[in-house]
């Protein structure tokens, strides 16, 4: 028996330190070493084919990124809104802190969250309850979840119009919601960061409410051609798959890839925007151009930080370790654009862009 034992001991310590090779062999890349995280679920990851944009298929996308989402901080109230945007009514979803008002020496500042998704999925808001309910705890701040159109059904413009929308409405509501309408910042992910440089963007071109910051995480900057080092280095095999039928779905048919609504990198001006933290991953396609776009705004006079995570793809949930990291450098800039006392709105005296 003891020798059974034993034998089966030692048979479990090989398997582990197979698995610990075989883990450690797969987060060595010609280009890095890749998180453990990220490493596991590309290697042990189901395959998928080619994207079909269906309902059934964003109904399973949706269910596989909420499965990847951080849970609801406790403390933290929900309600569903909407009201009339361009195109129909646009779905928003609030976060706000437990404090009671009457508790509160002034209105809450308010952070407008577009989500990512590809422009043609994430639009299950259940989805995003643990990122924006965190970050309404965090800093405090009132939190408005924007539920966009998504593509193929509607392509740009709309995402754009109803971002954009969402972001007047929110300042035109904010003390009702109780929030402070001059106290407002933007957030957004892959996609939802090329929306947001969009909006910004617009409101600045058409006098519409001033951001004091603009978050952008793992941001799609540049929809346009040239492929970027990243692109090419990263476009396949890292998680982010199937850009280009992304871009196509959002863009349309003829679309124009190099309008600055679609690719802010390429505006002719980037003067005059809000402050960015911009947050990029090492093996992230869409890395090159987001730090591109630091470097624009930099260029221009637009205080822009950009932090890089080494060793973490597209999908920074997999990399617990940034993920943490990367909330904290949120909560602080927040914190710090919602605190300066010397704030006042950027305006740059350019056209009104037009379409």
């Amino acid at each position: 028996m003891r020798r059974f034992l034993l034998f089966g001991l030692g048979a479990l310590v090989v398997l582990a330190l197979g698995a610990a090779l075989a883990a450690w062999r797969w987060t060595q890349t010609p280009h890095g070493r890749l998180d453990v995280g990220p490493a596991l679920l590309l290697n042990l990851g189901p395959e998928r084919g080619p994207l079909e944009f269906s309902a059934e298929a964003r109904r399973a996308a949706n269910a596989r990124i909420r499965g990847l989402m951080p849970e609801k901080a406790e403390g933290v109230a929900v309600r569903d809104t909407e009201f009339l945007g361009p195109g129909g009514p646009v779905p928003l979803r609030i976060y706000t802190p437990a404090t009671p008002a009457r508790d509160r020496e002034e209105p809450l500042p308010v952070v407008v969250y577009i989500h990512g998704g590809g422009w043609w999925m994430g639009d299950d808001l259940d989805i995003w309850d643990g990122l924006c309910a965190q970050m309404a705890a965090d800093v405090p701040a009132l939190v408005v979840s924007v539920d966009y159109r998504l593509a193929p059904e509607h392509p740009f413009p709309a995402a754009v119009d109803d971002a954009y929308a969402a972001l007047v409405w929110t300042e035109a509501h904010a003390r009702e919601l109780g929030g402070d309408p001059r106290k407002l910042a933007l957030h957004g992910s892959s996609a939802g960061g090329n929306l947001v440089g969009a909006v910004t963007l617009r409101a600045r071109d058409e006098a519409g409410p001033a951001a004091r910051l603009q978050v952008l995480m793992v941001p799609a900057m540049n929809l346009a051609p040239p492929e970027s080092e990243s692109m090419r280095n990263f476009g396949q095999g890292y998680g982010l798959d199937g850009i280009d039928a992304m871009v196509d779905a959002y863009v349309g048919p003829g679309g124009n890839r190099r309008h600055p609504w679609v690719s802010p990198l390429l505006a002719e001006s980037v003067g005059g925007l809000p402050p960015a933290l911009i947050l990029t991953a090492q093996f992230d396609p869409l890395r090159d151009d987001a730090e591109a776009y630091g470097a624009r705004l930099r260029a221009a006079g637009v205080d822009a930080e950009v932090r890089r995570f080494d060793g973490a793809v597209h999908g920074f949930m997999l990399s617990p370790d940034a993920r943490a990291e990367a909330s904290a450098l949120t909560t602080a800039a927040l914190r710090r654009a919602f605190a300066d006392p010397h704030w006042a709105p950027p305006r740059e005296p350019l056209p009104v862009m037009l379409r």
